[in-house]
């Protein structure tokens, strides 16, 4: 026999005796009285005799037995009928290694029971329970096979070990062959039962994917059963996954790289306009300031203008009462008259001068209309701002969906997020409050805490300060800040 590929038993196992069925009668008079007596390692234990009760006992008794170092290990089970007159007498026997019972540890397994050992006349059956604590056995089966091994069991119906470790183990050239003269007692290296018509079956995935069965009886002729190397495939399956996923994350980088140099374009496009805006605005501003000192000039020299008419009035009023007293009244009258014709055609000089303070109005008029003009241009910035906000956010959306993309195409996407606020805070000037990205919050604490991290990274941190207000949308958190 090979070397068996169990590994030594160090540990305890226990053996709980449940009850037996459909006995055999050994006892010409009266009822037999049954009993059980296991032995382990070369100790024994046995349980109780169930007087009276001759074919269906109940037992439930629990038995230990220490190993230490115990190689492959057999339990052997006989069921006796107890007689006080005479030697007590066997009704069955079985003899099977402590690996086949392990097959279905800690659970409830239904084992034959013999009248011989040569295994060929049934004795009725035993219900028991087996459980191992320690280290040793046969070797336990990989989680995923490597060659695709489903099940392996080698015994017979009722009773089987589960072989599917030892041949994980025996794969050589993709293959498990099991040649013609060397039966599978020698090939595991223990007999799953003496006696009986044994075999082995084994559940596998064949190349095309399917579930394939194959049997080999204890004699057989050469078997060879061909596998296939499943780790491989699904390593190379793994590899053109991730292939496919870098492709995919190529594409979408070329996607963020587009969005990203047309919002620059378009930041561009914004700054000019407003660097445009702000000229006229100076420009105007310049041309308001000329007309109103302009203004302020005309309206001074006809202030000075009007004196004058009235000192000249009053001359004539003054002039009018001397002549009254005079003899030479109607001369004084015509000298008078002429004066009053020399203020006349003085009056008259000074109309260019209100012709002249009617242009500054007209000019005056001409700077409003400028400034509606320029008000005009300040609303539609206004709602350049405002596209390019509605853009930032459709930017967000787009990110939320790339997720799955690698952290190195998110970080591309979070600079151009944040050359974006940089060229519309350098063309606008701070606004007055701005909502930021932070990422998962749970709580006003930590929404308080992230919130001030955020803000300590940035460059425009200083001009703000949190609201302690945040919200919670498409798995993330944003945080309110104000300006100081």
């Amino acid at each position: 026999m090979s070397a068996c590929h169990e590994k030594k038993y160090l540990g305890k196992v226990w053996i709980t005796v449940i009850r037996c069925a459909g006995l055999r009668k050994v006892q010409n008079i009266g009822e037999q009285d049954p009993y059980v007596e296991i032995e382990v390692n070369g100790k024994k234990h046995k349980t109780k005799t169930m007087h009276d009760i001759e074919f269906n006992p109940e037992f439930g008794e629990r038995f230990m037995w220490d190993l230490e170092n115990v190689e492959s290990p057999e339990v052997f089970i006989r069921v006796w009928n107890e007689n006080t007159m005479v030697l007590d007498d066997v009704i069955g026997d079985l003899r099977v290694p402590l690996c086949v019972l392990l097959a279905k540890e800690n659970k409830e397994q239904r084992v034959p029971l013999f009248r011989s050992m040569n295994r060929q006349h049934d004795a009725g059956t035993m219900f028991l329970k087996v459980e191992f604590f320690g280290e040793g056995g046969l070797p336990r089966a990989p989680k995923a096979s490597r060659y695709g091994i489903l099940t392996a069991k080698y015994g017979t119906f009722e009773l089987s070990a589960d072989v599917a470790g030892v041949l994980e183990n025996k794969v050589a050239s993709m293959k498990l062959d099991f040649v013609e003269d060397v039966p599978l007692r020698d090939y595991f290296g223990f007999d799953a039962l003496a006696g009986g018509n044994k075999h082995l079956v084994v559940s596998y995935l064949g190349a095309d994917g399917k579930v394939k069965r194959s049997v080999v009886d204890e004699e057989h002729d050469h078997v060879s059963i061909a596998l296939v190397d499943w780790a491989e495939k699904k390593a190379e399956a793994e590899k053109m996954k991730f292939e496919a996923q870098a492709a995919e994350a190529k594409r979408e980088n070329t996607k963020i790289n587009q969005a990203r140099e047309e919002a620059l374009q378009k930041a561009k496009e914004e700054a000019k306009a407003r660097a445009e805006i702000h000229a006229e605005k100076e420009r105007m501003q310049k041309a308001i300031a000329e007309c109103s000192a302009q203004l302020a000039a005309a309206e001074l020299s006809l202030e000075k203008e009007e004196d004058k008419v009235v000192a000249l009035e009053a001359e004539v009023a003054e002039a009018e009462a001397v002549l009254s007293n005079t003899a030479n009244l109607e001369e004084e009258i015509v000298k008078l008259s002429a004066a009053k014709e020399g203020l006349y055609k003085e009056v008259d000089g000074l109309k260019p001068f209100e012709a002249k303070l009617v242009e500054q109005q007209q000019k005056k008029k001409s700077l409003q209309k400028e400034i509606r003009t320029y008000q005009q241009r300040n609303r539609l910035a206004q709602k350049m701002q405002h596209d390019a906000s509605s853009r930032e956010k459709s930017l967000n959306e787009e990110i939320a969906k790339l997720k799955g993309v690698p952290a190195a195409v998110r970080g591309v996407v979070n600079m151009a997020r944040e050359i974006k606020t940089t060229v519309a805070f350098k063309m606008m000037g701070p606004p007055a409050k701005r909502t930021e990205c932070v990422g998962p919050i749970w709580g006003n604490y930590e929404a308080a805490t992230k919130a001030n991290n955020f803000l300590a990274k940035q460059m425009w941190g200083n001009d703000y300060a949190f609201t302690g207000q945040w919200y919670s949308k498409g798995g993330t958190s944003y945080c309110v800040y104000k300006r100081k």
